[in-house]
């Protein structure tokens, strides 16, 4: 066992030490111990509970800081092997750079030139290819956009559709003129009929006598809950419900 696992160990183990010796003190000054066999039992099994449990809190806090330990130093790993690999590109661009330098020195002048407009037309053509990348992507943008703006409208346009034929619903629902269609209507009770209250008094009374001509009177009542309706455009008159 090396040393670092003594030491974590030791870590480890002290604070349940301690706390089982604290307790152990305690209890004995306390006056609780009778040197029975139950009661130094019971205080065993006391001590040994508060000690575990000092043990777990210390075995809880150690852990934690064992991961985020190992959690930094993951970070720190990762942070170095990527700057390794940053300068090992570094270096391995450095010596292409270097080789081409040896290699276009070598050259001719006609040869070097030629090096040049090659290089040249290379640029540009990925330049071009870049320019073409980029157009494709407007495209595709605009495409997009467009396809959602056509979904949009075709909404709007259903939900006019929804609306216009909730309001042609609406109208055919509406009291209509049987005469010419129209629907500015108007309508009033008909009210007490005088004439025929006097109609019925005459009638019954002649038949019945004075009690009858009462009763007649009421014959002034029937249809007054009855709408008489008037067409606003042609003035025809008719009754409520009537198609």
């Amino acid at each position: 066992m090396n040393y670092e696992k003594k030491k974590e160990l030791i870590k480890l183990f002290t604070p349940a030490a301690i706390t089982a010796v604290i307790m152990l003190l305690t209890s004995i000054s306390a006056g609780t111990w009778k040197f029975t066999f139950e009661d130094i039992l019971a205080n065993l099994i006391l001590i040994f509970i508060f000690a575990g449990i000092a043990f777990g809190v210390t075995y809880g806090i150690m852990s934690s800081k064992k991961a985020k330990k190992k959690q930094a130093e993951a970070l720190r790993i990762a942070e170095e092997q990527r700057r390794i690999a940053e300068e090992q590109e570094r270096i391995r661009q450095e010596e292409e750079q270097r080789k081409y330098d040896e290699w276009f020195n070598s050259l001719s002048e006609s040869e070097k030139q030629t090096e040049l407009q090659k290089q040249y037309y290379q640029k540009q053509l990925a330049l071009e290819q870049e320019k073409i990348a980029l157009e494709r992507q407007r495209q595709a943008i605009e495409a997009r956009q467009a396809e959602q703006f056509r979904q949009a409208q075709e909404q709007q346009i259903a939900e006019l559709r929804t609306a216009n034929s909730l309001q042609q619903a609406q109208m055919n629902a509406m009291l209509k003129c049987p005469k010419c269609g129209s629907t500015s209507i108007t309508g009033q009770k008909k009210g007490y009929g005088v004439v025929k209250s006097g109609l019925g008094a005459a009638a019954i009374g002649a038949v019945t006598g004075p009690v009858g001509a009462i009763v007649g009177l009421g014959a002034g009542n029937i249809g007054r809950s009855k709408v008489k309706c008037t067409c606003m455009n042609c003035g025809y008159k008719f009754k409520a419900g009537r198609k």
